[in-house]
């Protein structure tokens, strides 16, 4: 329903801005399917967002690897990752083990050492029990 005065809509769907039928104040959607459209963009927000930091993950993870090869553990460069594309802001978890600050993304970690370097190496088994 307008308002004869202004011309406005005195109750608005959140979704598609029309007049909600039947107005109640607890009522934000004119019918289901603007409800559930609404959730749905909402959902899809979301996901594009974990998406985003999921490919960012998966790109770290397999940077670390190729580095990490075969071997136990590796000295790396911190600039060497970079130029592969490693972003640093972004891992999964960081735990303190045996007085060391481990960065792990997924099963695979990095620690920080002397100058910009980093030693990469699987993550330690103790971190991956349950807590």
């Amino acid at each position: 329903m307008k308002n004869q005065v202004s011309g406005q809509i005195q109750h608005p769907c959140a979704y598609c801005g029309e007049e909600i039928p039947h107005y109640r104040s607890n009522k934000k959607y004119c019918d289901e399917d603007c409800k559930s459209k609404h959730f749905n963009q909402l959902q899809k927000e979301a996901n594009l967002e974990m998406g985003r930091v999921n490919r960012i993950l998966k790109k770290n993870f397999q940077i670390m690897k190729d580095l990490l090869d075969e071997e136990k553990n590796v000295k790396v460069k911190k600039i060497k990752m970079e130029k592969k594309g490693f972003n640093f802001r972004f891992h999964t978890s960081v735990i303190s083990f045996s007085g060391l600050t481990y960065h792990n993304v997924y099963l695979l970690s990095w620690r920080d050492i002397e100058g910009e370097q980093v030693i990469i190496s699987r993550a330690p088994e103790t971190i991956l029990e349950d807590r």
